[in-house]
């Protein structure tokens, strides 16, 4: 809980309400949501697996037009809570949560291609 509090105080995108955007999922057990600042300078993406009992993955839709994406999906996406580094060149991404390692990665996006 502390890293994530600190997290929060860290991004400004995670200190306001209004600004959460769902994405899509190909997995009833994932939740996918955005939460970015008016500007875009700070992007947070967090996938949530419903499901407390079993690894669940799937793929989720980069939404190019909420970005600014133009042309080729290409993010630098940082997971807060680990520090792994994932670069998403694809429309759809993959993703796989295990409820006994994490439920739900808070990810740090980096746009390399804005409009």
């Amino acid at each position: 809980i502390t890293k994530v509090n600190h997290i929060r105080k860290e991004h400004p995108a995670l200190q306001d309400t209004w600004n959460i955007h769902f994405t899509r999922t190909d997995n009833e057990s994932l939740m996918s949501y955005i939460k970015l600042t008016k500007d875009k300078s700070n992007i947070v993406w967090c996938v949530v697996n419903f499901d407390t009992d079993d690894r669940q993955s799937g793929f989720v839709e980069v939404p190019k037009a909420l970005l600014g994406v133009s042309g080729t999906v290409n993010l630098k996406v940082t997971d807060l809570l680990t520090g792994q580094v994932y670069h998403w060149f694809n429309d759809w991404n993959y993703v796989e949560l295990n409820p006994d390692r994490r439920q739900a990665p808070i990810f740090k996006v980096e746009v390399n291609n804005r409009r």
